[in-house]
């Protein structure tokens, strides 16, 4: 009994504990989310395409500085000290390298999207030549499997499936055949439905 009241306490004690860094944690989350949203209000008053940590004057600052002084380091200890940002809001040194590279390899500050970006991996199923051709096939030949497409272009289903999808925005659809609505059933449904809906 003795030590079921030692283990109460000691699980009471790490709870209490546990709880106050949950308030400490939450207290400095939203003083982070106030300066992310300030951010954000910089970034979209300058009219930017999408979100970054700096503001336009901010990135000018930054390539300014680069052009001074090399060091990553020493621009972000600077940069903390002339926008007056709290230390654990400072953007990470790769916000500052992304930045620095941008600028060499683009000649603009302004981030694009990833495919225009060139990054992550490149598509070798939904090329471009892959796109035309099962466009191709399609438009001579609309009423085609497309297990058909893939052996006559030789590309495999998943791929065709893909292209046809996402690229094309072609879904594929199977006719009913129904009877024609005439004129005297068209008015008796319609009566119907008013009925029902009362």
């Amino acid at each position: 009994m003795v030590k079921f009241k030692n283990a109460r306490k000691s699980i009471c004690k790490n709870v209490q504990k546990f709880h106050k860094l949950l308030d400490i944690r939450r207290e400095r989350l939203s003083k982070r989310s106030l300066w992310i949203s300030f951010q954000f209000a910089i970034c979209t008053s300058d009219i930017m395409p999408l979100p970054s940590p700096f503001s336009m004057e901010q990135q000018r600052w930054i390539i300014f500085r680069y052009g001074a002084c090399p060091s990553v380091k020493t621009i972000r200890r600077e940069f903390r000290q002339k926008f007056d940002v709290p230390p654990f809001d400072v953007p990470g040194e790769l916000a500052f390298y992304r930045i620095i590279k941008r600028f060499n390899t683009t000649n603009s500050t302004v981030p694009k999207s990833k495919k225009e970006d060139g990054a992550g991996r490149p598509m070798t199923g939904r090329s471009p030549e892959n796109i035309d051709t099962i466009r191709q096939s399609i438009t001579q030949a609309g009423d085609q499997s497309i297990r058909v497409l893939s052996v006559q272009n030789d590309i495999p289903q998943t791929t065709v499936q893909r292209i046809l999808r996402k690229d094309l925005r072609w879904f594929p659809y199977k006719p009913n055949l129904v009877q024609p609505l005439s004129d005297r059933l068209y008015m008796f449904e319609k009566l119907k439905f008013k009925i029902s809906c009362r």
